[in-house]
């Protein structure tokens, strides 16, 4: 992709379709890549539109190699189609089952995929607790990506909050004002008492601790995810 990029700025605006792709495609890859020099974190995402807008241009070019009769093409593609399959197979796999964490050990201390693990034990562990659908009741997570992962798994039949100073889209979706004096199921990954209480204790009467939910694939367990109980919330968090 690079080198169709790099053809394209030598080649110039005499063909209008290229340099229509060309351009677009270099801002948000010099962008991001000279901001990765001196921002403490940059996260592939931001420059993927300008990689998006060179797969045209990199496929002209496989079909001028093929039709100029060079053999490692041919090599080349399907030597890159069966790395990616073999990729996903293993990757797909172990994120249905999690056996990866039981074959390599480093796994089990901090594996990469478990973000993408469904929290689908959560609504199963509240409605145990005749939690689920309680009326004067919604749950709250203390970062916008945890409380996606909750929304997700409770399907709407808890209404969430994002207790945080950087809630992103949560921001929008519910007033808090409109849960004044209702309780709250906290979910947190790894938090304990001490800390949900130093947190939200100005924010709820009272802050009691409920039980940790393991969050499996398959027979291997993947995270857990400590649940509280906060009775009547202030219906304020400073954002």
């Amino acid at each position: 992709l690079i080198a169709s990029l790099v053809a394209a700025l030598r080649h110039g605006p005499r063909d209008d379709r290229v340099w229509f792709l060309a351009l677009p495609a270099l801002v948000p890859i010099l962008l991001f890549t000279l901001v990765a020099l001196w921002a403490d974190r940059v996260l592939p995402h931001w420059a993927a539109p300008g990689y998006l807008m060179l797969f045209p241009l990199l496929g002209a070019a496989v079909e001028r190699w093929l039709r100029q009769g060079r053999r490692w093409v041919r090599g080349w593609l399907w030597g890159s189609a069966a790395v990616l399959l073999s990729l996903l197979a293993v990757l797909v796999s172990h994120l249905a089952t999690g056996w990866g964490r039981l074959a390599v050990p480093a796994l089990a201390r901090r594996d990469p995929l478990v973000e993408a693990v469904d929290w689908r034990a959560l609504p199963q562990a509240l409605e145990e607790r005749g939690l689920l659908d309680r009326p004067g009741l919604f749950a709250a997570a203390p970062s916008w990506i945890q409380a996606g992962k909750a929304d997700y798994a409770l399907g709407g039949r808890l209404p969430v909050l994002c207790l945080s100073p950087d809630p992103r889209h949560f921001a929008f979706l519910h007033d808090p004002a409109a849960f004044r004096g209702q309780d709250a199921v906290l979910v947190v990954r790894g938090g304990t008492l001490a800390q949900m209480r130093a947190e939200y204790g100005a924010y709820f009467a009272a802050i009691e601790p409920l039980e940790t939910v393991s969050i499996r694939q398959a027979a291997a367990p993947a995270l857990t995810l400590d649940l509280f109980l906060a009775r009547d919330f202030s219906g304020s968090y400073p954002v």
